[in-house]
């Protein structure tokens, strides 16, 4: 790498370059990201596959050290995700489940309670806007009876509680790097470069959802990753946490439809198969950020953006850091045999200034069940 300060891109003459630190130097960019799109519907993520991933999400949370306002604010978030992307699941079948309906409304009533509750009494933030819509008078005591009421209405109609969503058994990371605590914050841009290996599958049939996946550390990022699941053919798959239930689901590609952003990368002679990708979010003005993902086009010699997406971030909320970095992220705490699978290469940049992941930003953490086959520290590994 020639320099640690570049700027991200420049535009001599019209034209949009962008850096790329494992060669130095500037390289071409072309939008590519509405073809994604238009590709990507063919190859719809599943509904097991977004729950696998919501639950992921939620046992991260569970385990991170962050702040209680941030917690609440994130399960929430994923929770109101879940049941959006459930009702318009059951709109798209163009039937409704009566029972479902009722549960969510109950649902949704009993979270206003308690977000309004919070709200006079001096707690922290009550993250539902609408809940000035709902009655003075159900925020008070009777907001426990009405709950009460709620269930024994819906025991007495349907002939007891309706059961839970089937879920994946929660697991959690298998290994990787996390963000320390106060540690690698930024004001305007943050950029991470990396290599995912792509193997032919996860290894055993037996393997459920399998993620190489990270975040570039702010708060309304996107996540770029690869998706395995047993022996199916893995997927790229952009998730982008600045949009809203299922649109955040932007791309969803069979990486063997991939084959023009594939590499060969060599880690102590041994060749794998990888995709270069760059997740960068920044500040466009004021509270304007946009999030784009790129994959370097090894036939063109070139970056392509395969997504984008302008948004406003709160200011209340540019400290909302994510905290996970490269990882190898499975439901099951011990995965059956998986292929060797990892990140090569990995480099942050924050306000156009290269962060060294070093062991007093980042922590590496690995499960028991995950053999380390290969480690560059601050970088790479291969996990087995």
């Amino acid at each position: 790498m020639a320099n640690d300060r570049e700027q991200f891109t420049k535009s001599p003459d019209g034209q949009t370059l962008a850096y790329d630190p494992h060669e130095g130097r500037y390289v071409q960019v072309t939008d590519v990201s509405q073809e994604m799109r238009e590709m990507s519907r063919e190859f719809p993520v599943t509904n097991d596959e977004k729950r696998a991933f919501y639950q992921d999400r939620i046992d991260l949370v569970r385990s991170a050290p962050l702040r209680r306002d941030q917690r609440r604010q994130i399960l929430e978030d994923i929770r109101d995700t879940m049941m959006e992307e459930r009702r318009s699941a059951r709109q798209k079948r163009g039937r409704v489940d009566r029972r479902e309906i009722f549960d969510d409304e109950g649902e949704i009533l009993v979270s206003r309670i308690k977000a309004r509750r919070r709200a006079r009494s001096g707690g922290e933030g009550t993250g539902f806007s609408e809940s000035r819509d709902i009655p003075q008078a159900v925020f008070d005591d009777e907001g426990e009876i009405l709950v009460s009421r709620i269930k024994a209405r819906r025991r007495a109609r349907f002939g007891g509680d309706r059961p839970p969503i089937p879920m994946p058994i929660p697991g959690g990371v298998g290994c990787g790097i996390f963000y320390k605590e106060n540690k690698l914050r930024f004001r305007n841009s943050s950029t991470l470069y990396y290599h995912i290996i792509t193997a032919p599958n996860a290894g055993s049939a037996e393997n459920e959802w399998l993620y190489l996946t990270t975040t570039n550390r702010a708060p309304w990022c996107c996540e770029a990753f690869v998706s395995y699941k047993g022996q199916q053919e893995p997927r790229l798959v952009i998730f982008d946490w600045s949009k809203r239930a299922d649109s955040r689901w932007r791309v969803s590609i069979p990486i063997s439809l991939l084959n023009q952003y594939q590499f060969i990368y060599e880690a102590d002679s041994v060749p794998y198969r990888t995709i270069y990708l760059i997740n960068d979010t920044r500040r466009l003005d004021g509270y304007t950020w946009i999030n784009r993902v790129f994959l370097r086009n090894r036939v063109r010699n070139r970056f392509d953006i395969v997504h984008q997406n302008k948004y406003i971030l709160p200011p209340e909320h540019e400290q909302s850091y994510l905290w996970w970095g490269p990882i190898v992220e499975t439901f099951h705490p011990h995965p059956n045999v998986i292929n060797e699978v990892g990140f090569f290469d990995v480099r942050l940049f924050q306000d156009e200034q290269r962060r060294k992941l070093t062991p007093d930003v980042i922590d590496f953490k690995r499960e028991s069940g995950f053999e380390l086959l290969y480690f560059k520290e601050n970088s790479s590994f291969i996990v087995h």
